[in-house]
């Protein structure tokens, strides 16, 4: 990888995750403004509970995507993406229509689901970008998109204070963005692909990523088990409060993203080669960094985060100045885990994350549904999110030490 190419994929990942992490966080502070608290307890249940679903329309991975263990076609990738999408959305649209009578509710679901299904789509295309070195393409659609959005969704919100044409409105420019983008760039420089897939290399591709999808959609719920708990135990307002508390977690938990990305290639090839060695040091130094960085990030929330988010969201949250570094803790976990998944996916060991990720579920539900009765819903949600966090962490970091020890000493 030459020195410029490098620095220009660091920088552009960098600052594409970035706008595309925080998002969601503009999203809620616009609601809780324009809308009221409210209506950002359904905004924030809504985008949580399409996150879920969006992970049955990316099914497999971006990571399992690179890796490419099973030799197919980006093509077999994109159409095999196209039936997940579709079935995320007939899914989800059956679910909300079953669970819920709010018309409100209802149509910002299935919006935030087309939105997510951009997304999903683009993400075919960024896994061949990062596999050809161009990490800056996928930056600058992260970076433009986001902003372009947000912006969207302000103006909309702003002259008709309506949430479900503001969510329409976002539609519309992911939508405006993937085509104009995402698909210009790939024909720019791969040239035109066809939308075909046989049904052979499509149950290969599922069958293959089957429990990638499994564990990635088990993490997603784990990292929104509270609100889809708190939906049936407490009021929007208080999801309004829960959200807003553990937005900041969003954005930390993005670290293992800045520090992972740029390097997934060099992973591969030292995974390719046996390397085992030098791959176990270099996991070892990023794991680290991402330790150093949550760590400052808990401290500080500590002493300035609350006061930030009060003077953001305009909500006085003074009191909650624990709950939030413990949500920082927690994210700084998930962050670790989910690094070390990727360093198991790369090393083809998928199958032990799905009990990893079931422990972890138990925990966080029944945590809260035992816990739920002394009716201080916003701390034992937090103490449920880290608790869970810190018990997946410890069966990871466990698991690879003798993963990647056992690797090492065959290859000796």
């Amino acid at each position: 990888m030459k020195k410029s190419s490098s620095l220009k994929n660091v920088f552009w990942n960098f600052f594409g995750l970035s706008f595309y992490g925080i998002a969601s966080l503009f999203y809620l502070l616009i609601v809780k403004g324009i809308n009221g608290i409210d209506a950002s307890g359904i905004f924030s249940y809504s985008y949580s509970l399409c996150t879920l679903f969006f992970y049955i329309a990316l099914f497999y991975n971006r990571t399992f995507q690179i890796s490419n263990n099973i030799k197919l076609k980006f093509n077999d990738y994109l159409s095999s993406r196209f039936i997940y999408c579709f079935l995320s959305l007939f899914l989800i649209t059956f679910y909300t229509i079953f669970t819920t009578s709010n018309i409100t509710k209802i149509l910002v679901i299935v919006l935030l689901m087309l939105f997510r299904i951009m997304d999903a789509i683009s993400d075919t295309f960024y896994a061949l970008f990062q596999t050809s070195d161009r990490l800056d393409i996928v930056g600058k659609s992260y970076t433009f998109k986001s902003i372009v959005s947000i912006l969207i969704f302000l103006v909309i919100d702003l002259i008709t204070c309506n949430l479900v044409a503001s969510c329409l409105g976002i539609v519309i420019s992911n939508l405006f963005f993937l085509i104009f983008y995402d698909i210009k760039q790939f024909k720019k420089n791969y040239g035109d692909t066809k939308i075909e897939l046989t049904l052979k290399n499509f149950k290969l591709l599922t069958f293959e990523s089957s429990y990638i999808f499994v564990f990635s959609f088990m993490a997603v719920f784990l990292s929104n088990a509270q609100k889809y708990i708190l939906e049936y135990y407490a009021p929007d307002s208080i999801q309004g409060v829960f959200a807003i508390l553990i937005m900041p977690a969003t954005v930390l938990s993005l670290i293992s993203g800045y520090i992972l990305n740029p390097f997934l290639n060099e992973l591969k090839k030292l995974c390719s080669t046996k390397n085992y060695k030098q791959y176990f040091n270099y996991t070892l130094r990023i794991l680290l960094y991402i330790v150093a960085i949550g760590g400052l990030g808990t401290i500080f929330c500590y002493f300035f985060g609350t006061e930030i988010l009060s003077f953001i969201y305009s909500e006085n949250l003074i009191t909650y100045k624990l709950d939030l570094s413990l949500v920082i803790l927690g994210a700084t976990f998930n962050a670790l885990s989910v690094t070390i998944s990727s360093f198991l996916i790369l090393l083809n060991h998928n199958k032990e994350q799905v009990c990893f990720y079931s422990v972890s579920i138990v925990v966080a539900v029944l945590y809260c549904v035992l816990f739920y009765n002394i009716n201080n819903y916003i701390r034992v949600s937090i103490l449920s999110y880290l608790l869970s966090y810190l018990i997946l962490l410890m069966i990871f970091l466990i698991s690879y030490l003798y993963i990647v020890k056992k690797l090492i000493k065959e290859g000796d």
